[in-house]
C-alpha cells in the first residue's frame, strides 16, 4: 500500500483534509503522533488507523416523464427514482415552481436506489414545474425537473362546507 502524506511535523493537534479534491471512494487513514519535539531524549510514537468514505458526487434523480399525470381535480402524480453509487439515499423532496420543499415518503431508507411517488395538492391551471430533489448520506443533493400543464378544466377539490343552521 502506498501512503500519501497530508501533513508532517504539525504543532497543532488537528489537520484538515479538503476531501473535495479527492476522488469518491474508501480511504484508509493513518495518523502517527509523536512527542519527539517535546521529549527528544525518550520520544514515543502512537499510530491510529481508520477507514473513511469520501463522497463528493450528487445522487442521480429521475422523475419518470411517462408517469406524470394530472387529475380532474388538478393534482399531479409522478413516480421516480434516486440513485447514488457511493452512499445511501437519505431523503427525497419535491416542490412546485419555486415553492416550499415537501418531504416524500420512501419505502426503504439507506439504500443506494430509492423509488418514490409524488402526489401534490390541487394546483392552479397553467404551466407548472415539478422538481424532485434527493440527498445522500454525505449531504450531496441531486435534482430533476419536469414541466407539467394543469388544464383550465381542472377543478380544485372543493373545501369542506361549514354546516348551516338547518344542519345544526
Amino acid at each position: 500500500m502506498t501512503w500519501k502524506e497530508l501533513e508532517k511535523n504539525l504543532t497543532e493537534q488537528k489537520c484538515e483534509w479538503d476531501t473535495s479534491k479527492s476522488e469518491d471512494g474508501r480511504y484508509w487513514l493513518r495518523v502517527t503522533a509523536s512527542d519527539r519535539q517535546s521529549a527528544p531524549e525518550d520520544p514515543r510514537t502512537v499510530e491510529a488507523e481508520a477507514f473513511v468514505w469520501v463522497d463528493n458526487t450528487s445522487p442521480e434523480v429521475l422523475v419518470f416523464r411517462s408517469s406524470v399525470s394530472v387529475s380532474e381535480a388538478g393534482t399531479v402524480a409522478a413516480t421516480g427514482m434516486a440513485r447514488d453509487v457511493t452512499s445511501p439515499i437519505r431523503s427525497v423532496e419535491y416542490r412546485i415552481d419555486d415553492g416550499e420543499w415537501q418531504s416524500v415518503a420512501l419505502s426503504a431508507v439507506e439504500t443506494s436506489i430509492a423509488a418514490f411517488t409524488i402526489t401534490t395538492e390541487a394546483l392552479d391551471p397553467g404551466e407548472r414545474s415539478l422538481e424532485a430533489r434527493a440527498f445522500d448520506a454525505a449531504g450531496n443533493a441531486g435534482t430533476d425537473k419536469v414541466a407539467v400543464r394543469v388544464p383550465e378544466e381542472a377543478k380544485a377539490a372543493p373545501a369542506e362546507a361549514a354546516p348551516t343552521e338547518a344542519e345544526g
